[in-house]
């Protein structure tokens, strides 16, 4: 269906595969958690929060990831040095997966890329993001740490059209972000291409498999920001909402992506059982050509 020629890259950040032709390796599920607004979180700048609500929403996330296939990765969002710190040392202890780095300031994210690296947690660590205002010092930092995973993130304020997107991957820009992302010494490149409104997951989702066609690294798109903003789904029924909702966060899985950011780390009951049928229909179609997925993937678990 969507065998690719290009050579795709295969990433491994503790445990969790990302990358490779469309319907092989499961949808990595990425839900946010500390966001502006999460009610877990007490005071946001000194890191205060419910450590029980948290971990009963990772452990659910969990639990639906083993139940369906898909990976499950989480999205720290983090507004200060303090808060950052006290989020990846709870996040480190009551789970095992991998995390994103997604601090809300330049401060933020450099002393959460310090702190893992201190602390030996760069290897499940995940920066978020490198684009178009990333700062030389950033770039410096990043370099100097031990963090060697990042997200790179294709918004192109001048052109945020498809082309637009891509052309921020390509020699010649004026911002080159892959090269950007070499500088800095990441090994572990992954794509997100960026939906900025309800209907622009629809172009997002077409530039992950143009990055893969022509580029092979892993790609993807922050679906919830798209579900998040779109208004008119909240006069729908509620059941005719949460089915909505649910093909639309996972609506790039259909078309082939490595990741989805699904957006608040509650979403995951709509996410995951959708993405594992998104995910199983690729998969049973690619068998076909005798390519066979893992027996972890969710086509094993679902049918």
């Amino acid at each position: 269906m969507f065998l690719l020629e290009k050579e795709q890259k295969v990433y491994e950040i503790s445990g969790v595969k990302v990358g490779g032709q469309p319907g092989v390796n499961p949808t990595v599920l990425i839900g946010s958690i500390f966001y502006q607004g999460h009610r877990v979180v007490r005071d946001e700048r000194k890191g205060d929060f419910d450590k029980k609500k948290a971990e009963v929403q990772i452990n659910k996330a969990e639990e639906l990831s083993d139940k369906y296939g898909n990976p499950f990765v989480l999205d720290v969002v983090g507004p200060c040095k303090e808060a950052f710190e006290k989020y990846i040392d709870f996040v480190s202890d009551v789970t095992a997966v991998p995390f994103l780095l997604d601090g809300v300031t330049e401060e933020a994210r450099m002393a959460a890329v310090n702190y893992v690296s201190e602390t030996g947690l760069h290897e499940r660590a995940v920066f978020n993001s490198i684009n178009q205002s990333t700062k030389p010092f950033e770039i410096d930092a990043l370099k100097e740490s031990k963090v060697r995973s990042a997200i790179v993130f294709t918004y192109n304020l001048r052109n945020p059209t498809i082309e637009g997107r891509l052309s921020l991957l390509k020699q010649g820009a004026e911002k080159n972000l892959l090269a950007m992302a070499k500088q800095a010494n990441i090994e572990k490149i992954f794509i997100d291409t960026c939906a900025l409104d309800p209907p622009d997951l629809g172009p997002a989702t077409k530039t992950i498999f143009l990055v893969k066609s022509e580029f092979g690294y892993p790609a993807g798109c922050g679906s919830g920001n798209s579900i998040d903003l779109w208004e008119k789904a909240k006069e729908l029924e509620p059941v005719t909402f949460k089915m909505c909702c649910g093909s639309g966060l996972a609506f790039p899985a259909a078309l082939g992506a490595d990741f989805i950011l699904y957006g608040p780390i509650g979403h995951a009951k709509l996410v995951f059982p959708t993405c594992a049928l998104f995910d199983s229909y690729l998969a049973y179609a690619i068998k076909q050509y005798g390519i066979r997925p893992p027996k972890s993937h969710p086509l094993y678990r679902i049918f």
